[in-house]
């Protein structure tokens, strides 16, 4: 009952707005905003006016789960007008949150000077621009191609290259690209501006962990859990505890804790512990008139509860996680790194179960039973700021690669030309931007932000 409340209460609670910041680029701007808790998605809306929710849908991007940011990279900007961004939080059942708000201009595309010519046939590029095929820097005077053509061209392809993405993985993943690549035969090294930054204090992983151990501890109530060890893994392989109830007399019970341990952090010295989210893959098995519901979850420290004891999750009748906790939820209580990493570092669930036999003028009293099955235990740790951390990008068409950025602390920001020798040429391809975290359990979020190329064949367009 009481789980059903809570049920209730959180459809009818709305959801907060999230904090919008935006950051201007050439071309195209940055959304980032907070975490709202229990978000599956975010819509993102796009206006020439304050306080003005737009009819239409910009953008809808799922959550970043276990990150502390989120982002979205609008591009295709060709003006530099001011704009007014608006992020609302959207519930997997389709609950809509309350809109939080930013605005910015987009900075110009590009900086060409265009020659006083009747034929309007030459350009001076003040920089190395990048458009369909971009170029190195053309001497005042060179024949090069229709203006009108070719500033069209380039504010679209400049744009189009403001690509990138988020990471806290330990292995290099592809995080942005643009597709539908041709390079000339004469193409020798394709270069790139790749900024590489720090917007996260962590994500869901490295700070994501499985228990190393599940045991049965005694402490409270009088039903003991089987099998406590195979919630080490999501495997299909179950913790159990269960009752029965045979004579029509309603009996009420409590189980022993299900204590989950040694769950392998190693979080670097400085961090702030921003929340803490423990997620039980589980569900209920019920015949009959019964019923489970949480009788306590709480943490450990050095293997003592400490901090609040929640409840109130329904439990699912087939297998799905039953989330505690959050992003800035620190569970009434404070959380040094040395905390988390030690193997005590963990948590308790019990659970209360009623059952009662229901009478059938045949059969007499049919059994009723409840058993709670819980497949694995995770825990995933929040942080922010402090620490050692290091992270890497790099560029790749084909598999051709360029060399690595490196972003290592105390720096958060880093832009540096990549350059990708021997690229291929004369066929369809894509140049990508990939990132990984080497450590300090860091977001951090690459982009690839022009394109220029090296001994290239000029384009013409008009």
């Amino acid at each position: 009952m009481q789980g059903a409340v809570n049920e209730l209460i959180g459809a009818l609670t709305p959801l907060p707005a999230p904090t919008v910041s935006v950051t201007p680029l050439k071309g195209a701007v940055r959304l980032v905003w907070t975490e709202v808790p229990g978000a599956g998605s975010y819509q993102i809306f796009e206006s020439t006016k304050p306080k003005e929710l737009p009819g239409d849908v910009l953008a809808t991007v799922p959550a970043n789960r276990g990150g502390t940011v989120n982002s979205y990279l609008r591009s295709g900007l060709t003006d530099t007008a001011q704009r007014f961004y608006f992020v609302r939080a959207l519930t997997p059942t389709g609950r809509v949150g309350a809109a939080g708000e930013a605005s910015t201009m987009p900075l110009a595309i590009t900086t060409l000077d265009i020659a006083e010519t009747t034929n309007a046939k030459f350009v001076t590029a003040q920089e190395k621009v990048g458009a369909g095929f971009a170029h190195d820097a053309i001497p005042s005077g060179s024949l090069l191609y229709d203006a009108v053509k070719y500033l069209e061209s380039a504010a679209r392809r400049k744009a189009n290259t403001l690509v990138g993405g988020t990471t806290s993985g330990s292995t290099f993943v592809t995080v942005g690209s643009i597709a539908g690549l041709v390079l000339p035969p004469t193409i020798t090294q394709y270069k790139a501006n790749v900024t590489l930054r720090k917007v996260g204090g962590g994500g869901s992983n490295p700070n994501d962990k499985f228990a190393g151990a599940g045991v049965d501890d005694p402490s409270t109530g009088t039903e003991p859990w089987s099998n406590p060890g195979n919630i080490l893994a999501t495997d299909g392989n179950y913790a159990s505890v269960s009752i029965t109830e045979s004579s029509g007399t309603l009996i009420l019970r409590v189980s022993h804790f299900l204590k989950a341990t040694n769950f392998g952090f190693a979080l670097t010295s400085g961090l702030t512990i921003e929340g803490i989210e423990v997620k039980f893959r589980r569900r209920a098995d019920i015949s009959g008139n019964a019923t489970v519901d949480d009788q306590t979850v709480q943490l450990l420290k050095a293997g003592v509860r400490v901090g609040t004891s929640k409840s109130g999750v329904p439990w699912p009748a087939s297998d799905a996680d039953s989330t505690y906790g959050g992003v800035t939820d620190k569970w009434g209580t404070t959380w040094t790194t040395t905390d988390i990493n030690d193997p005590g570092f963990g948590v308790v669930l019990s659970v209360v179960m009623t059952a009662e036999a229901v009478f059938d003028p045949l059969l007499g009293f049919v059994p009723s039973t409840v058993t709670a099955l819980v497949d694995s235990v995770r825990i995933i740790v929040h942080t922010s700021g402090g620490g050692v951390f290091e992270a890497r990008a790099r560029l790749k068409i084909g598999v051709a690669l360029s060399g690595e950025l490196i972003l290592s602390s105390p720096t958060e920001e880093i832009t540096s030309e990549l350059v990708v020798n021997s690229p291929p040429v004369s066929v369809e391809t894509a140049v990508e931007v990939q990132a990984r975290v080497v450590s300090g359990g860091i977001t951090a979020e690459a982009q690839l932000e022009r394109v220029e190329f090296t001994a290239q064949d000029m384009e013409h367009f008009g």
